[in-house]
């Protein structure tokens, strides 16, 4: 997979103050709060669907007030708190014994479709047409892929010495740590990024010209890095941040 010097990658500049791109400092661990209300919009909007169908004859018997609907209210605050702070954080045990007194108020046959949805969607992200994406160069119509890297249920930790062209980086709901440090970048490369819901980290070398952009959504974008614009004969590295529900964060 080559990556001509040059190159458009389609990621628009940044404005730049002074050489530099850095964005101000940010306080940590403000995500909670978005993350909730963006899991109870969500939840909003399916009970709305739902009543909607009752009303217009789509389906009957739709109520909020399921056998064990008490459960949501634990499970809808843990599972923000696992989003935004990773598996690894005490929320987990609620979120755990949230689905636990669910199950036990359903029944276990609940097991079946969670069983199936977890598999199918596993199958799906790691099926190999998924793995990577297509990169079409504008200058003389040649294509060329660059990996797709995803989380569903588990943080991701990527690390990567090799030579590095540019990647996906989609985070759904669990974090995504990607270290760029000893990575090989000998051309200008893009970094597509997708903070869905869970957090990204990106840490890359000092040694390179970072320019970043977040190309919409209600998160943050955190550029921690000592990064410049101005290193000569140093490629760019273009960082393309979609910010959907969550933050993305750069660092050294």
């Amino acid at each position: 997979m080559n990556n001509d010097s040059n190159k458009n990658t389609g990621v628009g500049k940044p404005n730049d103050k002074g050489g530099k791109n850095i964005e101000p400092k940010k306080k940590k661990g403000g995500h909670y709060w978005r993350t909730l209300g963006s899991l109870v919009g969500f939840s909003l909007i399916g009970s709305g669907i739902g009543y909607f169908g009752n009303i217009v004859g789509l389906w009957t018997g739709f109520t909020v007030f399921f056998s064990g609907w008490w459960t949501l209210l634990l499970i809808i605050p843990c599972l923000a708190g696992v989003l935004d702070r990773g598996p690894g954080s005490l929320f987990i045990f609620g979120l755990a014994g949230g689905v636990i007194a669910l199950i036990l108020q359903q029944g276990p046959l609940l097991l079946v479709p969670v069983a199936l949805i977890y598999i199918g969607l596993r199958m799906i992200f790691h099926n190999k047409p998924f793995g990577f994406r297509r990169i079409l160069d504008a200058e003389d119509g040649k294509s060329y892929f660059i990996p797709v890297w995803r989380s569903f249920a588990l943080k991701r930790n990527i690390k990567t010495d090799e030579n590095f062209h540019g990647a996906e980086v989609i985070a759904w709901f669990s974090p995504i740590n990607l270290d760029l440090s000893d990575a090989v970048i000998d051309d200008d490369a893009v970094i597509y990024v997708k903070a869905m819901f869970a957090p990204v980290t990106i840490k890359i070398n000092r040694d390179i010209n970072l320019l970043t952009k977040k190309t919409g959504g209600v998160g943050k974008l955190f550029v921690e890095a000592k990064n410049y614009a101005d290193i000569q004969n140093m490629p760019v590295l273009r960082i393309n941040a979609g910010c959907i529900f969550n933050s993305v964060t750069i660092i050294n």
